[in-house]
């Protein structure tokens, strides 16, 4: 009779480990059933190296070195499946050194890939990363992330945000209201600053309809949002600023949502790239529709010498407003001149936009002149990047009541906004290929229209990925 535990696979492998009373077994131990699936798999034996790995996990489901075999000799004869299986079993065994699990999470990655299973190869590349052994590690997993995402016909971006704000709702920084110097009255409590939190968050897929060396057409889904968490004492100030026959704002109102479906085609052109759009969507605020839009753009990108690129956009979104049964139209015209140099980039934005509508209030020309640069070298775990933009917008036909002469009186207004960023992308904290960024926005606004004089500070928080 065999000695406890002396039989391993057996059936699998057609050997009995550590002898028996017949004839037709023979005496192996594990350590030898190891060195024959080893020597087989080198010899180009998937098959045989496989059932003897098999054998040994027969005794031991978790045996590491029998996993290894059986993975490597399931991709090489082919059973993708049964390679990423084996490899994720390696990869789930904390008692294993980063290296092996990295090695393993790796391993997964590439029979996913190769069974064209795309999304979940990039899954376990960013599972890969959480173990990386060293940098050098990191850095060629996230090319081979970014390598399958070129495969892959669907992408995923995600990004997640959240910041706390001294002016949620675009606000005043007044109670008066003042025209052209001159004070008609107060601004309610939910026409003025009112601090708390902003939360944001979008998912942008992407699936390639076709594509080929010089073009590529996507079919493009994007749904955002934007919450708000307000403070106590902006909350105060809502219930307590609310007329006795009207219902008190409260964060919701605050809030929107944005969902957008289209396509998109890009070609090589002129020595250039020229990108053509078409997106059909529906914004909402405050859990009401706002409008719904069809949006046409081109934009064209050309390289001027080294390190150095135009790019020209242009593009008109009609709009339609059921709640006002309003029709709008809005053209944009953007020029930017993008250097870069010694691993900085430096941008200067020109931009023009015209609102056309049937509401008189809405109608407006927007000029702006913006500024980027992204630092050339880290600061500490972060890659630093500078924007700021000044616009001015005239509304020719604004109007408003005047208590003075009781009537609707078009007074015009012209509107001038500041706004800068500080942005840290802290690239040597991420995680699974996920980087944190930390911002600093500042805006103010000039207006002769107190209702829209403005400004605001928030420090943000967000979640990026890194391919």
């Amino acid at each position: 009779m065999p000695r406890p535990g002396c039989l391993i696979g057996a059936a699998a492998v057609g050997l009995a480990l550590c002898g028996g009373t017949a004839a037709a077994q023979v005496e192996v131990t594990p350590a030898q059933l190891l060195g024959l699936a080893r020597a087989a798999l080198e010899a180009g034996a998937a098959g045989d190296a496989r059932r003897y790995a098999e054998g040994l996990l027969a005794r031991d489901p978790s045996d590491p070195d029998a996993l290894t075999i059986v993975a490597e000799a399931a991709l090489s004869s082919g059973d993708e499946a049964a390679a990423r299986q084996a490899a994720a079993a390696l990869y789930r065994d904390g008692r294993l050194p980063r290296a092996a699990r990295y090695r393993a999470a790796r391993l997964a990655a590439f029979a996913a890939a190769r069974e064209e299973r795309f999304l979940l190869s990039q899954i376990w590349l960013r599972r890969a990363l959480t173990v990386a052994p060293d940098a050098a590690a990191e850095a060629q997993t996230i090319r081979d992330a970014a390598s399958v995402r070129r495969q892959s016909p669907l992408s995923v971006e995600l990004r997640f945000g959240v910041a706390p704000s001294d002016n949620v709702n675009n606000g005043s920084t007044t109670p008066d209201y003042v025209v052209d110097g001159e004070v008609l009255g107060g601004l309610s409590a939910g026409a003025q600053a009112l601090s708390g939190w902003v939360g944001t968050g979008s998912v942008a897929l992407a699936y390639r309809l076709s594509e080929s060396p010089t073009q590529r057409t996507l079919l493009r889904l994007d749904l955002s949002t934007r919450r708000v968490w307000l403070s106590e004492e902006s909350e105060r100030a809502l219930q307590d600023g609310a007329l006795p026959w009207e219902e008190p704002l409260d964060a919701e109102d605050f809030g929107s949502a944005r969902a957008a479906i289209g396509l998109s085609h890009d070609r090589a052109l002129g020595g250039g790239a020229l990108g053509l759009s078409a997106t059909l969507g529906r914004s909402w605020t405050a859990g009401d529709v706002g409008y719904d839009f069809l949006a046409l753009d081109a934009d064209w990108a050309r390289p001027l010498g080294e390190e150095r690129i135009l790019r020209l956009s242009v593009g008109t979104e009609w709009r339609d407003r059921p709640e006002l049964d309003t029709r709008e139209r809005l053209d944009a015209l953007t020029a930017t001149w993008q250097q870069g140099w010694s691993g900085g980039v430096t941008s200067v934005t020109l931009g023009a936009e015209q609102l056309e509508s049937e509401n008189a209030n809405a109608r407006a020309t927007t000029l702006s002149f913006g500024l980027g640069h992204r630092l050339p070298q880290q600061v500490g775990p972060a890659l630093v990047t500078l924007s700021a933009t000044y616009a001015v917008t005239d509304y020719p036909d604004y109007t408003i009541f005047d208590p003075r002469v009781v009537g609707f009186v078009r007074v015009g207004r012209d509107d001038r906004r500041l706004s800068g960023r500080i942005e840290a992308a802290l690239v040597d904290w991420s995680w699974a290929g996920f980087v944190p960024v930390v911002s600093l926005d500042g805006a103010a606004t000039d207006s002769n229209v107190s209702r829209f004089e403005t400004s605001s500070v928030g420090l943000g928080v967000e979640v990026r990925s890194a391919f």
